[in-house]
């Protein structure tokens, strides 16, 4: 069952993006909008029905208790002196905030970004009811920012507690509202891929290291495909999908090429998604949608491993036939059993006591909330400080309980990727030989014969007999899938090296926006600058670049590389006696997430004063809270 998208979209457009100017009268400012995206039958009580549960949820997750606004306001924060507060939530960091006076004009100014947002969308009823969600989604925050005023893709969704923005309160109603849309309430589901790290680090080019992660994100974001179809972007509660180039490039296959803009070359070339995500998604009768949910997304990712093999397969099979007639007889093995992908779901309904009772006994194996998580429990006693009548009518006591259910479900990801599944070794035929193991990746064994001298023909035989003579007349040669001697691959690394034009096809790019400059070139990049030799220059001119030409004496010192031509390597020489000769060592700085895990879990987040309005913080220290956290 998918999203009622229109539902979804009400959601999304519940609170107005201006609401921070002017929280009085914000609702029918948001229900305006909501006739345009949806039409004239929206009225306040629909769309405030609408997100009866939704919202509520969104904001306990959100924000820190906080009392009513009273009867004249008194407890509101608004702009100053044409001023808001905005904090970042990891670092605190304070902003004062440029904004506008709200006015008609302006409201008339969002609606008409609105208007053109949703103009001439594809599809009819339900398709075209998402596609004005996902246009309005993708769309309607920059269009505000670029042609109304900058500062409405910063607002913040509560002033009072100005550490997020309007659109990630709107981003979390519609998961909510999506999620909410089957028995059994909201789930949480959590994938990762793997292997991440060696898969990566396996490369002798600096495109294998591309390729590496490029494929790594296209399978991450091919599992994510069968949420994205069914309960749409803002499901996802990491990573944020707006903006993100392969989220834009399917956006434009569903809204049409001239609605969502291009991505440029350099972002669509960036690997910017990462192994993991966590979604919303509904539990469903015991379980099983969200169960169902994770099951496609685990095989979404292993269709996506097979098209990225059959391509290459496609390109290599008949010419590597000729030199070898079983050369590929383990590539599907090898394939099928290289990734691997593993999910987790957890509830997110029942009695919150219940719950926190659970999560304790879970996490900490103790037999309360406050006893397992004292930091959490400081945070609800600011919510017991507050005197009754500046209460809400819904209970506050929640903090802590939205952190500790992501870790749970995190954990229980841990705990499935620590069972893996161990593959059976092919079928052995007696005296059967086995060749040797890549040069790559080395857990598999080689393409190509069995045999260790027809091994060797195989990879390294003459331009015309072996497997470089074949490459030399595909376009993968061309395009910088070439080998090396000393190269002999596995299944697994033959895809890493010859994915790129696949993947460039995907991606939008012409084959030449994947070329990377080898080492070499890298090391001597300031000396390239001084002594005015342009490596691109050179490549247009003679259709090559070798960065080892740079410490060559001849035209071929190295009778595996390409020939450098004459005019380069004079030019080269006449550089090294003017300059000396270019450097041969560059550094590499390599950065962990180690501490990843603690900022989702809230560990090294700021203080609780930190990240307050200023005038809250001095509310709670008038009702003598403890407010030192």
């Amino acid at each position: 069952m998918n999203a009622d998208w229109d539902a979804v979209l009400l959601a999304y457009l519940h609170d107005p993006p201006d609401k921070a100017l002017s929280i009085r009268g914000h609702v029918p400012r948001a229900r305006d909008n909501a006739k345009i995206a949806v039409g004239d039958h929206i009225s306040k009580r629909i769309l405030e029905e609408t997100v009866t549960s939704a919202d509520p949820l969104a904001s306990l997750i959100e924000r820190f208790p906080m009392p009513t606004a009273g009867e004249g306001g008194e407890r509101t924060v608004g702009p100053k002196n044409g001023c808001l507060l905005i904090v970042h939530p990891l670092s605190a960091y304070q902003r004062w905030l440029n904004v506008p006076e709200l006015s008609s004009q302006l409201t008339q100014n969002e609606q008409n970004q609105l208007q053109t947002v949703i103009a001439n969308l594809p599809g009819e009823g339900e398709v075209q009811a998402r596609n004005r969600f996902l246009a309005i989604w993708r769309l309607w925050p920059d269009a505000l920012a670029a042609n109304v005023h900058e500062c409405l893709a910063l607002l913040p969704a509560d002033t009072r507690t100005p550490d997020h923005t309007i659109w990630n309160h709107l981003d979390i109603t519609a998961a909510f509202k999506a999620a909410l849309s089957e028995e059994g309430g909201p789930a949480l589901l959590a994938f990762a891929l793997g292997p991440v790290q060696r898969f990566i680090e396996a490369a002798r080019t600096v495109r294998d290291l591309w390729s590496g992660s490029m494929i790594l994100s296209w399978l991450a974001f091919r599992a994510m495909q069968p949420i994205l179809d069914k309960f749409g972007p803002t499901a996802f509660v990491y990573p944020a999908l707006r903006g993100i180039p392969l989220v834009d490039l399917w956006l434009r296959e569903q809204l049409g090429q001239d609605k969502v803009p291009l991505p440029g070359v350099k972002q669509r070339r960036a690997p910017s998604l990462p192994h993991r995500f966590l979604a919303l998604v509904p539990w469903g009768v015991n379980g099983e949608k969200a169960k169902a949910l994770a099951t496609e997304c685990q095989q979404a990712a292993e269709e996506a491993v097979q098209e990225l093999a059959d391509a290459v397969h496609g390109v290599l099979d008949e010419p590597l036939r000729g030199l070898c007639s079983d050369w590929d007889k383990r590539w599907k093995h090898q394939v099928k059993n290289y990734f691997n992908f593993a999910a987790a779901v957890v509830p997110l309904g029942g009695a919150a006591q219940v719950v926190d009772d659970r999560l304790a006994d879970l996490l900490a194996g103790k037999s309360s909330f406050a006893e397992a998580f004292p930091e959490a429990e400081a945070v609800r006693n600011l919510a017991r400080a507050i005197p009754p009548n500046h209460q809400p009518g819904y209970p506050q006591d929640h903090a802590g309980r939205w952190q500790y259910q992501v870790e749970l479900v995190q954990r229980s990801l841990a705990t499935h990727r620590t069972v893996r599944h161990v593959p059976p070794n092919p079928p052995i035929t007696p005296g059967e030989r086995f060749p040797q193991k890549c040069s790559l990746l080395g857990s598999f064994e080689q393409m190509g014969p069995d045999d260790l001298k027809e091994s060797r023909r195989f990879w390294e035989g003459d331009p015309d007999k072996g497997i470089e003579g074949v490459l030399q007349k595909l376009t993968v040669k061309k395009h910088g899938g070439r080998l090396r001697k000393g190269e002999a691959f596995c299944a697994v690394a033959m895809v890493k090296r010859f994915v790129p034009e696949f993947l460039a096809q995907k991606l939008q790019l012409d084959i030449d926006d994947l070329w990377y400059w080898d080492t070499w070139t890298v090391a001597a990049a300031e000396w390239l600058d001084t002594a005015v030799i342009d490596p691109n220059e050179i490549r247009k001119q003679h259709g090559d670049w070798n960065g080892q030409w740079l410490h060559w004496h001849g035209e071929q010192d190295d009778p595996d590389e390409p020939r450098c031509p004459p005019a380069v390597i004079n030019r080269i020489k006449q550089a090294r006696e003017a300059h000396a000769w270019p450097p041969i060592y560059y550094a590499i700085l390599k950065l962990d997430g180690d501490n990843l895990g603690g900022w989702l879990r809230g560990e090294n987040s700021p203080k609780v004063r930190e990240v307050m309005h200023p005038d809250l913080v001095r509310y709670y220290e008038g009702l003598g809270a403890h407010t030192k956290g």
